[in-house]
């Protein structure tokens, strides 16, 4: 998935489907995270990793890859797949790294600030606004699936805070603290999220 760009399509789904069906296993979650540790990540040179464990690991890769998917406007499978293999984990995410935690409350910001355009943009078409090149422009299908989206975010971040990982976890809780006011408090305006925003506000 890091090496996505030079990969046939067709083996980036097959590692993710086999990523997807693996994270179902809580036991697989749970040693990624707590048994398996890498010293070092030559491959990885966006940032020095350093002793941080394949969950976190593998956190930091998904989360870049739905990053990098979203910003581009495509293959929003491999994103909702990336997410699906996310939230799977995220029940028994436990020390994580802090560029897991980073990447996490990163990726939550960024899908804030497009919700909260693409809510915009359907505001004012509700209104009649004019649309790109005078045409009618169907906003809906677009704030279903960054609200869809944004959801999942939340709710990889909540359940890693869960009650038996929320001490092990605390460069998340640092992380939401200091980005909370991009991250959550703009999505306090919608009611969309208010079940899980709340909970991660408090």
């Amino acid at each position: 998935l890091h090496l996505q760009s030079d990969l046939q399509a067709n083996k980036v789904y097959m590692a993710l489907v086999i990523l997807v069906i693996l994270t179902e296993d809580a036991s697989f979650s749970d040693t990624l995270h707590t048994r398996l540790t890498m010293e070092k990540v030559p491959w990885f040179t966006h940032r020095s990793l350093n002793d941080i464990s394949l969950g976190s690991l593998s956190t930091v890769v998904l989360v870049r890859t739905v990053k990098k998917n979203m910003a581009q406007g495509r293959e929003l499978h491999l994103v909702t797949n990336c997410l699906g293999a996310l939230v799977n984990m995220a029940p028994n995410a436990a020390q994580l790294h802090p560029a897991a935690a980073q990447q996490i409350t990163e990726l939550i910001a960024l899908l804030t600030r497009r919700f909260t355009r693409v809510l915009k943009t359907a505001a004012e078409a509700k209104q009649g606004a004019a649309a790109n090149d005078g045409e009618d422009y169907d906003e809906g299908g677009e704030l279903e699936m960054v609200s869809e989206v944004v959801r999942l975010s939340l709710q990889i971040a909540a359940a890693s805070l869960n009650d038996r990982a929320l001490a092990s976890n605390k460069h998340l809780i640092y992380s939401l603290l200091y980005q909370r006011s991009s991250a959550l408090l703009p999505l306090l305006q919608s009611r969309r999220f208010d079940d899980i925003v709340v909970l991660l506000n408090a």
